[in-house]
C-alpha cells in the first residue's frame, strides 16, 4: 500500500493550495536563511544573497517535484544537520517526507515546508572532509528534486530558469577571467614588492637609508596596484560569488595591508639618519632618536593591525596553496 501512494503524482491527484501561501512559505525559508553561518562568498551581501535564494529556490521548487526525490534532500540534511535548530530542521524536513505518503491526494504545501525546513539543515550543517565536500554532498542531494521540479513546471517557469541560469553563467565566466588575470598579475606584483624588500632590507643595513626607502616605496607601489586592481567596478563584483569571492577578498586585503604597512617602513628609513643619531665620538643624540619615536610608533601600530586583519580573514574556501600563502 505504501508503494501506491508514493505513486501518486501532482497530475494524478493534486490538492490545491493557495499560491500566496507557497510563496510566503518561501518567503520564510529565505529570511530564515539569512541567519544560518553559511558563507560560500566571505562577502556579508554575498552571502546574505546566495544563502536567502537557497532558501527560497529549495522551497518553491520541492512543490512541483516529484515526492520520492525530496527523501534524498531531506535525508543528508537530517545527517549533516548540526546544533540544535539545525537537527530540528532536518528531522522535521525528513518526518515530512514519511507523512506525504499517508495522503492520497498530494499537498503542495508540505512539500514546500519539507524544501524550506532542508534548506535551512543544509545551511547549517557540520563541517567534513575536504574544503567543499558538504556543499559538493548538499547539492548532489539536491540534484533529483531540482531536475524533478524543473521537468514538471509549466513552460513559462523552464523559460525563466533557463534564462537564469545563462545569465548567472555568462556572468560568472566573465568574472571568472577577470579574476583569473588579476591573479595571474597579483602574482608577478607580489614577487616584485617581495624582491624590493629584500633589496630594502639589504640596502639599510649597509647604511643606505635613501635607497632603502626608495625601494620599500617601489614595494608599497606594486602592493598597493593589486589592492587598486581588486577594487576595480569590473572585478569587484566576484566578490559576491562563491569561490572566486574569498580569493578576490583575501588578496585585495593582503596586498592593501602590506602597502600600508610599506608606506610606514618608508617613512621610518627617511626619517632614520645613523650619521645624525650617533655623533663623533660614539655618543647617541637622544634628541635625534627622539624623533623616530612617532614613525617607529606608526609603522608598530600598522603593522599590528595588518597582522590583526590577516588574521581574521576567512580561509574557509580558499584553495589549498593560497591558503598556505595567507599562512606565510
Amino acid at each position: 500500500m505504501a508503494g501506491s501512494l508514493w505513486a501518486v503524482t501532482a497530475s494524478r491527484g493534486t490538492r490545491r493550495t493557495p499560491t500566496a501561501l507557497i510563496w510566503a512559505i518561501a518567503a520564510a525559508s529565505a529570511v530564515a536563511a539569512v541567519f544560518a553561518d553559511a558563507a560560500p562568498t566571505g562577502n556579508t551581501v554575498g552571502d546574505t544573497f546566495w544563502s536567502a535564494l537557497t532558501g527560497a529556490v529549495l522551497a518553491r521548487a520541492t512543490v512541483d517535484a516529484r515526492r520520492w526525490t525530496w527523501f534524498p534532500m531531506a535525508g543528508v540534511a537530517a545527517s549533516v544537520a548540526n546544533g540544535a535548530v539545525a537537527l530540528l530542521c532536518g528531522v522535521g524536513a525528513l518526518a515530512g517526507v514519511f507523512a506525504a505518503g499517508f495522503f492520497t491526494q498530494r499537498r503542495r504545501w508540505i512539500g514546500a515546508v519539507v524544501g524550506a525546513l532542508s534548506a535551512q539543515a543544509l545551511l547549517r550543517g557540520y563541517t567534513y572532509g575536504f574544503t567543499g565536500l558538504p556543499t559538493i554532498v548538499a547539492v548532489a542531494a539536491c540534484v533529483p528534486m531540482l531536475v524533478s521540479a524543473f521537468r514538471n513546471a509549466s513552460a513559462q517557469t523552464r523559460r525563466y530558469a533557463q534564462g537564469a541560469a545563462v545569465v548567472g553563467g555568462v556572468v560568472v565566466g566573465v568574472l571568472s577571467i577577470f579574476t583569473a588575470v588579476s591573479a595571474l598579475r597579483a602574482q608577478d606584483r607580489f614577487k616584485e614588492a617581495i624582491s624590493f624588500g629584500n633589496q630594502a632590507v639589504a640596502a639599510a643595513e649597509a647604511g643606505d637609508q635613501e635607497i632603502a626607502a626608495s625601494l620599500i616605496g617601489a614595494a608599497a607601489e606594486e602592493l598597493d596596484s593589486v589592492g587598486t586592481d581588486f577594487n576595480r567596478p569590473w572585478l569587484y563584483p566576484a566578490r559576491f560569488v562563491p569561490l572566486l569571492g574569498p580569493h578576490a577578498a583575501v588578496l585585495g586585503d593582503i596586498s592593501n595591508a602590506g602597502a600600508d604597512v610599506a608606506d610606514q617602513a618608508a617613512d621610518v628609513l627617511v626619517a632614520l639618519d645613523p650619521n645624525a643619531i650617533i655623533v663623533p665620538g660614539g655618543k647617541i643624540d637622544l634628541a635625534a632618536l627622539g624623533e623616530l619615536v612617532s614613525p617607529m610608533d606608526s609603522l608598530a601600530q600598522e603593522l599590528t593591525e595588518a597582522i590583526d586583519d590577516i588574521d581574521q580573514l576567512d580561509s574557509t574556501w580558499l584553495h589549498p596553496s593560497a591558503k598556505t600563502r595567507v599562512d606565510e
